[in-house]
């Protein structure tokens, strides 16, 4: 049954209902905001319950007590059976579970005979593992001698090692003399070495004296090498004259060498005149020689008409003699037959030539993509290369060696196979950028289309140097596929406990919970085991930054606060740090929630 009262501050109410079996009666106030208010305290002042006939039923007829209760039929209760552990009846005092144990028969509880181990039954008081320990019996423990460092012994209060340890004998250090650097020995307080430094004695450090550069010693304060540089002393520092070359000191800001330069006068540099070409002058941007070319005219260099022969000059891109045809000179040659046998070829091959078509697409190429073009209309290669060193090289501006496949195995097919024997199948470096990329969503301007899988690796894969990964969104966790209890439904954002089924989790219910396992999840960085698609499994991060779902209504939640789980349902809150216990924390915030519900990123540090 549930009701919904209202009530204002201050004010006694009553409430009546119809008689109902009440198994408990829970009580929840809901604060209202109120004006020029910060604080709201709901307190209960007294609690009054009881029952009265309603009035319809004064002048009715009175009915039957209820009858006494058995075995066979149920009065206010129904009695259990000697031994009986049926849900809902009531056990009797003469039942034999309630009978006073021994060590044959069983009462509430079985009592163990003297040493006994086995599970399920309860140890006696005169058992001998509760006797006094000493250094030659069990008891609860068993005493160690004095010195002896043997495991499954407890250590007495009288051990030598537990005395105080002076510079003769050790207790639980070992203390060193003054000065001493004998390993494994504590320095006392009282040590030459913990004084007070100065130029003469050594402390922590030795000081060093003024302008003093031996090694191992501090240099003080009011060291002159600390003190401001000017032009005569130094500092740390010397600073050099105006215009001064002296070695080993500094040029000031205010140096005629750092002024504006011009051409009459130096700065940093001194400007040349146009033209000029005194040496040590710096050429300005509107020198003549910068001017552009003419054929009359010159700039940088001086453009010669058509034709034009006269030295010094430079010949234009449009001259004839650039295009025009020059006469054949007379030369022998054996041409081959225009069909003849390849193996008839010795020595090198060279063909330049020219191909404007570049291969784009999952198409094979044609024959006008590239200067050489070989085809095998068979199942053979189409091209070979074999070499006591590179078999086949491929040099380009934009990509050295192109590989297209259309296979239909995806484990054996391939745009591009490497294989060896004792060498690795494949070996890849870049002067100035990755030495390997591999991109699963395609290559637009080739026209490759990706499936938006990088990477399929099967076997042992070893990794030397840093690994980063990254992904867009601030989500970066590990994370498994668990199966869900049926009777829950969960969203991104849920903490998921462990439930009594193995393997199977559940939203968490209960506040300070020990055994969450991690957050629901949509997606993550790295995930372990199997992917798992059937509806019954979710996604859960176990370790790194993920959104959770908190509830700040009684608490606010801060950025570092320790979280753990709380009363509303796959929802965490600020912990309390005197309730904490072993397993209870879950995460720690990155983000602030000061009220209500919401859903923030959180560093998961289940402890």
């Amino acid at each position: 049954m549930k009701r919904i009262l209202l009530s204002e501050p201050g004010t006694w109410y009553k409430w009546r209902f119809s008689a109902v079996n009440l198994r408990y009666l829970k009580l929840v106030f809901f604060q209202e905001k109120q004006p020029n208010k910060k604080d709201y305290i709901t307190e209960v002042i007294e609690l009054e319950l009881y029952s009265s006939p309603d009035k319809k039923d004064y002048g009715g007829p009175t009915r039957e007590p209820l009858p006494y209760a058995s075995v066979l039929r149920s009065g206010i209760i129904r009695l259990a059976v000697d031994g009986e552990v049926k849900e809902g009846v009531v056990v009797q005092a003469n039942d034999r579970r309630l009978r006073d144990a021994t060590t044959e028969y069983r009462g509430i509880v079985e009592l163990a005979s003297d040493g006994e181990e086995k599970p399920g039954v309860a140890v006696q008081g005169n058992d001998k593992r509760l006797k006094i320990a000493t250094e030659l019996g069990h008891g609860l423990v068993r005493l160690s001698r004095s010195g002896e460092a043997r495991p499954g012994l407890v250590v007495q209060s009288d051990d030598e090692r537990l005395r105080s340890a002076s510079t003769d004998h050790p207790g639980i250090v070992e203390l060193a003399l003054d000065g001493e650097t004998r390993p494994g020995v504590v320095v006392q307080a009282n040590d030459s070495r913990l004084r007070v430094a100065t130029k003469k004695s050594i402390g922590l450090i030795q000081l060093a004296d003024a302008g003093e550069v031996a090694v191992d010693k501090v240099v003080t304060g009011d060291d002159p090498r600390l003190r401001d540089a000017t032009n005569t002393a130094k500092g740390i520092v010397q600073l050099a004259s105006n215009g001064g070359e002296e070695p080993n000191t500094v040029v000031q800001g205010n140096d005629k060498r750092l002024k504006h330069a011009s051409t009459e006068l130096h700065g940093i540099v001194q400007l040349a005149h146009s033209g000029e070409t005194k040496p040590g002058t710096v050429v300005q941007g509107n020198d003549k020689r910068l001017a552009k070319a003419g054929f009359q005219d010159a700039g940088i260099v001086l453009l010669a008409n058509h034709g034009e022969a006269v030295p010094g000059k430079v010949v234009l891109a449009d001259d004839p003699r650039l295009s025009d045809k020059r006469d054949p000179k007379p030369h022998t040659h054996p041409y081959a037959e225009k069909e003849h046998d390849f193996n008839s070829h010795t020595g090198l091959l060279k063909i330049t030539g020219e191909a404007e078509a570049s291969s784009k697409g999952f198409v094979p190429p044609q024959a006008n993509d590239a200067v050489i073009y070989g085809k095998n209309t068979k199942v053979g290669t189409g091209v070979v290369g074999v070499s006591s060193g590179t078999g086949v090289s491929g040099f380009g501006d934009s990509v050295g060696v192109y590989g297209v496949s259309k296979g239909k195995f995806s484990k054996q097919s391939a745009g591009i196979l490497g294989a060896g024997t004792t060498a690795p199948g494949g070996r890849f470096l870049s002067q100035s950028d990755f030495a390997l990329v591999v991109d699963g969503k395609g290559i637009p301007e080739m026209e490759l289309s990706g499936s938006g899988k990088a990477i399929y690796a099967n076997g042992e894969s070893l990794f030397e140097g840093n690994l980063r990964i990254t992904k867009e969104g601030g989500e970066e966790c590990i994370a498994r596929y668990f199966r869900l209890d049926g009777k829950d439904v969960v969203t991104a954002g849920d903490l998921l406990v462990a439930t009594e089924e193995p393997g199977v989790l559940g939203r968490s219910k209960h506040p300070y919970s020990t055994n969450v396992i991690g957050v629901c999840v949509t997606n993550a960085h790295v995930v372990f085991g199997k992917q798992e698609k059937a509806v019954e499994y979710v996604l859960v991060a176990l370790l790194g930054i993920t959104k959770m779902h908190v509830d700040a209504s009684q608490v606010p939640i801060y950025p570092g606060d320790l979280l753990v789980s709380g009363l509303s349902s796959g929802h965490a809150v600020k912990a309390d740090p005197t309730k904490l216990k072993p397993g209870m924390l879950v995460a720690k915030a990155i983000e602030a929630c000061k009220r209500d519900k919401g859903n923030i990123l959180c560093l998961l540090t289940f402890s």
